[in-house]
């Protein structure tokens, strides 16, 4: 086979991978790039910081929160949503330790960080009996956005749909708004080539879930490869195009080295610009 026609095949492959929303090895799987910010971009940061607890899972521990600080006070967020918390005092903390001046918002385990602009928690529940808050963030420039976060559950599909198909509704439903996105720990793990395990109880539900969330908001991050050990895609942005873009194609990604402990998810950063 010629080397054209190989090359051809490849990305013909990688096309019809992307649509279904699985990965193709060695192609743009290259995490955040960690570049200067664009002026007037928004950053923003979804991070499951907890810990595996030997399969059970935990909120993240007193003695890595100060290495977790150290990453966000790094990456000069305008919004980060971090899930696995112990609870609100321990975002203060984090805040606190991250340069302080931050807005916070929290809801249990879930809770979030807003620098510059201002913003407010519209909605908190356990939709589908997992952790899931809305907020509204007005930037410094007056742009309205609204976003939401849900942790999903690990382990049951029917659970996650439930949730991430209420966190969508949520989203969705309400207008007036310059930008919108969905972002967090989704638990959707589609990627079949990496996967060592079956993650999930039921592959065709979580497709279905995935493809419902993907009908009208954009994968941001579908080819910059896992977000989570060992190697699986578990964390997403989520973004209404007619609202928001990628500043540029490395600009949503994974951050690795950046774990502690036996944390297993990386930080995901995503680089927006407001259309």
């Amino acid at each position: 086979m010629s080397e054209g026609l190989s090359e051809a095949l490849l990305f013909a492959a990688a096309g019809l991978f992307a649509l279904l929303g699985f990965g193709v090895p060695g192609l743009g799987e290259s995490g955040w790039d960690g570049a200067l910010r664009q002026a007037g971009s928004l950053r923003v940061v979804t991070w499951n910081v907890g810990g595996t607890g030997q399969g059970s899972g935990r909120a993240l521990e007193r003695e890595h929160e100060a290495a977790v600080a150290q990453t966000l006070a790094a990456l000069d967020f305008d919004l980060a949503f971090l899930q696995e918390l112990s609870g609100r005092s321990q975002l203060e903390r984090l805040a606190a330790d991250a340069g302080g001046g931050l807005r916070l918002l929290s809801s249990g385990s879930v809770g979030v960080l807003a620098r510059r602009g201002r913003a407010r928690l519209l909605h908190a529940d356990q939709e589908g009996g997992r952790p899931m808050v809305l907020i509204q963030y007005q930037s410094d420039a007056g742009d309205d956005v609204l976003a939401a976060c849900v942790h999903a559950h690990p382990w049951s599909a029917q659970e996650r749909n439930a949730a991430i198909g209420a966190a969508v509704t949520r989203l969705l439903e309400q207008g007036g708004h310059d930008a919108r996105f969905l972002c967090g720990d989704l638990n959707l793990d589609l990627d079949r080539r990496a996967r060592q395990d079956l993650f999930t109880d039921d592959e065709h539900l979580d497709v279905e879930t995935y493809g419902h969330a993907t009908r009208q908001l954009v994968d941001a991050g579908l080819r910059s490869g896992p977000t989570a050990e060992p190697d699986r895609r578990l964390d997403y942005v989520l973004i209404d195009p007619a609202g928001l873009e990628p500043v540029s194609a490395s600009a949503v990604g994974p951050w690795r080295g950046r774990r502690v402990g036996d944390m297993d998810h990386h930080p995901l950063v995503a680089d927006l610009r407001l259309r």
